[in-house]
């Protein structure tokens, strides 16, 4: 007698049939699974795309914002510096013009 007899060689194989279905249903969880996350990645793709779309509005009015404000200080520096100098020179003048008042204040003595 061989050691074969009375057991049969074939179990093995029926063994891989039930595998290869369990290994059907993981591969068809898997492609569930990859569909939903596709459908998720993508979405929220196209979702950070029209937020930066949109975005550049209000980027925009804040960066115009902030130029007029610079602007708006740098002409006011101008100014300022304008007005302290005109300042000076109207000292200036009033300071000769007072002086020719006080001299002749001072020659007109009777």
């Amino acid at each position: 007698m061989s050691s074969w007899d009375g057991v049969e060689r074939r179990h093995d194989y029926l063994n891989i049939g039930e595998e290869i279905s369990s290994i059907k249903t993981d591969i068809a969880v898997i492609k569930t699974d990859m569909k939903n996350l596709d459908k998720r990645v993508n979405g929220s793709i196209t979702e950070i795309e029209k937020h930066i779309e949109h975005g550049k509005s209000w980027r925009l009015a804040i960066v115009g914002i902030v130029i007029s404000v610079v602007i708006q200080i740098t002409t006011f520096a101008y100014l300022w510096g304008q007005a302290s100098r005109q300042i000076v020179i109207n000292t200036g003048r009033l300071d000769v013009i007072e002086g020719l008042h006080r001299g002749s204040q001072v020659c007109k003595v009777p």
